[in-house]
């Protein structure tokens, strides 16, 4: 099912595509990546028990959601539109699972509305990645930015940029990633403005780069929900590095998993990993009921914690694991103020 709302982005609301298939339960929204969409999110929403409500959304510019008229893709502008998403439907609280570029607009979103975000899920990206392997993805996409003779052509592009991905994703990923032209060849649904001066592209000048990194690790030291950090072993876009100092140094109650076997894109890669580290992180949260329901705040699963409000408390503490299963962490005293560390990366 696929429908369109008008976002809240202050200049020119665009109606985004997302599909809601279930139309009830505990809202988790999923936000994809760069030159992407939303059928990448199908097997881990399709995984979820049957009391949460998977809501996946097309960003602006890509797939089924229109372009920006104004060639307006800042990450605040990707950001406003979620927001509004979320607020057309009536949600009032929110857990968000978002992947490398829609990670960080996930970021942006969860610190500007903190009392409507549960959980947030950061799959393989963070404010500062390695500017080799964005570059390298946004290569990746120039280079599709052509036409195709064929779905099936583009599929074999996809195998060659994802060679470890899920065969089904994939070809899911190829059926809705094009159009078809007048003169029957097909091309990406993706405008090539998301690379201009304000999105990705290297037109972007490096102090807006610098200024944008500080602005996201400002916002990741901002949020006082808990987040899952899940790294792909083999990604060469977040480094252990930086994972480590997100979780340690500045996200206030920050854990990390690391599945071996995945690259960039791991919910391609290890589809089924990725699935067992989010359920296993959003069972152990509290889950919001609204004020108008007959039902209580519950724990969808016991943990050390007991009872808990819908946020949990905003201990610095941090777990890193390789694909264990995720514990809720312990009590620790109270920490002295971080402050986050900038590092003036390209993001990807």
């Amino acid at each position: 099912m696929t429908r369109k709302l008008d976002s809240g982005f202050r200049a020119a609301p665009l109606p985004l595509a997302f599909s809601d298939p279930r139309g009830h339960g505990m809202p988790v929204l999923f936000v994809h990546g760069f030159g992407h969409n939303r059928v990448v999110w199908e097997k881990l929403a399709a995984s979820l028990p049957e009391s949460w409500r998977p809501i996946a959304v097309d960003l602006r510019g890509h797939a089924e959601s229109p372009w920006s008229p104004a060639g307006e893709y800042e990450l605040d502008c990707y950001a406003a539109d979620l927001d509004g998403v979320v607020s057309s439907l009536g949600i009032e609280r929110v857990h968000v699972v978002a992947h490398s570029l829609g990670g960080n607009v996930a970021t942006l979103f969860a610190a500007g509305t903190r009392a409507r975000i549960l959980s947030l899920v950061l799959v393989d990206t963070g404010p500062s990645l390695e500017s080799g392997g964005s570059d390298h993805v946004v290569d990746e996409v120039e280079s599709a930015l052509r036409s195709f003779a064929s779905v099936a052509e583009y599929r074999a592009w996809l195998a060659k940029i994802h060679p470890m991905g899920d065969g089904a994703l994939l070809d899911r990923l190829a059926e809705t990633g094009v159009v078809r032209r007048i003169d029957g060849r097909f091309e990406p649904a993706l405008d090539p403005g998301v690379l201009g001066e304000g999105g990705l592209g290297e037109s972007v000048a490096p102090d807006a780069l610098a200024e944008r990194t500080r602005t996201l690790w400002q916002a990741l030291g901002a949020l006082a929900c808990p987040v899952l950090v899940v790294r792909g072993g083999l990604s060469a876009i977040l480094s252990e590095k930086i994972a480590g100092e997100m979780v340690d140094q500045v996200l206030l109650d920050g854990r990390l998993v690391t599945l071996p076997r995945a690259g960039h894109g791991v919910m391609l890669d290890d589809p089924d990993g990725l699935a067992r580290a989010v359920v296993e992180f959003l069972g152990g949260l509290p889950v919001y009921t609204s004020r108008a329901s007959s039902l209580p705040i519950e724990r969808i699963a016991s943990g050390p914690h007991g009872p808990a409000d819908p946020v949990l408390p905003a201990d610095p503490t941090s777990r890193s694991t390789a694909v264990a299963p995720l514990a809720a962490p312990a009590a620790s005293p109270p920490a002295a103020p971080r402050k986050a560390p900038t590092f003036p990366t390209p993001l990807a």
